[in-house]
């Protein structure tokens, strides 16, 4: 039997590891000082800012609006934008460019480097792992932050296979990159099981082609579409079904 993982808000907790970059940059370069004048701008601000623009970043790269150097080059800028509009007054940015620049290398750098996996992630994939299951990862990141987390989270010898979107050109829940990676891990719909976070993407893009599906499902919500194979909300749920 064959497992596909999703990566981020799945195995690594996406949350805890990008917030914690974050200060580390809202400390160090003094944001509330450089980013603004005139006021000050809490790291609390800074995070909701973040939040709202990598989603909506992450939605135009879905629709393949802003490929991965676009979406590099609009992020901090874009993050300071969200915070004028947060504000609703007139805030005058300070446009340094060398800034924006900094950040965002710091934050490729760092941020993919983090260790922390979500709640007993690590527990599951050893279970799955001496069960003999065929572990591979199938994600819509980019390849060389993926493969960077799986490294410093301690979990990239579980996998046999890691594809992402990055390197096959298209996102989930697009079919091609199913079929690519059920190819090249020489497996098929019906012994295979795709496990995530995303409804849209990970569930209906699987079930699609035919594959069970499980949806990590931690804060209990209700499908609107279809139903997956199973839904776990914690993953010492797992010894129950596999």
């Amino acid at each position: 039997m064959n497992i596909f993982f999703d990566l981020d808000h799945t195995l690594w907790d996406f949350e805890q590891n990008s917030k914690q970059t974050l200060f580390g940059l809202y400390q160090k370069y003094k944001l509330m000082d450089k980013i603004i004048k005139n006021e000050t701008i809490s790291f609390d601000d800074f995070l909701i800012a973040f939040k709202t623009t990598t989603k909506s970043l992450w939605k135009q790269h879905h629709l393949g609006l802003v490929d991965k150097t676009k979406i590099r080059q609009l992020r901090f800028s874009s993050i300071f934008e969200e915070l004028h509009k947060m504000k609703k007054k007139d805030i005058q940015f300070d446009k340094n460019l060398n800034l924006l620049k900094e950040l965002e290398n710091e934050y490729q750098y760092t941020c993919p480097r983090q260790p922390h996996l979500l709640p007993f992630a690590l527990d599951m994939l050893t279970y799955l792992h001496s069960k003999g299951y065929q572990l591979h990862i199938l994600t819509n990141g980019f390849e060389e932050s993926q493969k960077l987390k799986l490294k410093h989270s301690g979990i990239l010898h579980f996998f046999k296979n890691i594809i992402t979107s990055d390197c096959t050109g298209f996102t989930k829940p697009n079919p091609i990159i199913f079929n690519h990676a059920l190819s090249i891990s020489n497996a098929t719909p019906q012994n295979s099981i795709m496990i995530g976070d995303s409804f849209d993407a990970d569930i209906l893009g699987a079930r699609s082609l035919g594959m069970k599906t499980i949806f990590y499902n931690p804060l209990k919500k209700t499908p609107q579409h279809s139903v997956a194979s199973y839904d776990v909300s914690c993953w010492k749920e797992i010894e129950g079904i596999l």
